[in-house]
């Protein structure tokens, strides 16, 4: 049997803007989808988009 790697946890604490924001994220990809997703995973795939728009960006400034 292969074990998988372990996931890294990250644990932050949010404002109840950012959680009413995320709630509403989750419920709307889940509607969208037709699948059930977890508010960490929407939480993770917001970090990723903004890690992804950060390196979009220093690449163009890199270019100039």
């Amino acid at each position: 049997m292969v074990d998988k790697p372990q996931q890294q946890t990250l644990s932050m604490r949010i404002d109840d803007d950012l959680r009413a924001r995320l709630e509403r994220a989750r419920r709307l990809t889940s509607a969208k989808t037709g699948e059930p997703i977890s508010t960490s995973e929407i939480a993770k795939q917001f970090l990723e988009s903004a890690r992804d728009d950060r390196l979009e960006v220093s690449d163009l400034l890199a270019d100039t």
